[in-house]
């Protein structure tokens, strides 16, 4: 009797000790933001997909692009993250940052070359002007922000205001790219 309750105390504690660990474990799991991977209040800001007489890249002319906000208070490393649309994943270079409390234009050219002459940023896609998915991801594949882009009309963009909150249509225009996004229903002055 005396073995089978010193089996049975065994028992127990082993059981106790596995659920302990368990619980510590499952405690001890890293998120991204504990990694120093700081992406929170990072978002995709702004996208046009038929950009026509909005803004000009020096290397492709007209094309579509995805504005990217750090609302944080400390600059973001995105070496290792990437853009992707429906099909295709694009990596952001080496060294790419972005500010705190700024923006990142980011040209959905389909080029060959991610950056250009003048250090512009250009994806391996382009956007569908039918609407489609447009992905930010982190290192080891973590979605930061994603967002089902909607059918736009030329130079016309889909954007968050006030930044990185609500999205909203706003009309040929009214786009910001690289900039703040202007409230799409002003009070009129007077």
């Amino acid at each position: 009797m005396k073995r089978f309750d010193m089996m049975s105390r065994k028992f127990k504690m082993l059981i106790i000790i596995s659920i302990c660990s368990f619980l510590l474990l499952s405690n001890l799991v890293v998120s991204p933001k504990s990694m120093g991977s700081t992406v929170e209040g990072l978002f995709i800001n702004e996208i046009m997909s038929s950009n026509v007489t909005t803004i000009t890249a020096i290397d492709v002319g007209k094309s579509d692009w995805i504005e990217l906000y750090n609302a944080g208070d400390a600059q973001i490393d995105l070496s290792g993250f990437s853009l992707s649309d429906s099909e295709t994943q694009w990596a952001f270079p080496d060294q790419t940052t972005i500010p705190s409390k700024g923006f990142l234009l980011v040209w959905a050219s389909g080029s060959v070359s991610s950056v250009g002459t003048n250090g512009e940023l250009h994806t391996n896609f382009k956007i569908s002007k039918d609407g489609e998915p447009i992905v930010l991801t982190m290192p080891g594949g973590v979605i930061v922000d994603e967002i089902d882009v909607p059918v736009l009309k030329d130079d016309e963009s889909y954007g968050r205001y006030p930044d990185g909150s609500q999205w909203t249509m706003y009309a040929k225009g009214s786009a910001t790219p690289n900039a703040s996004n202007l409230d799409p229903n002003p009070v009129p002055v007077t």
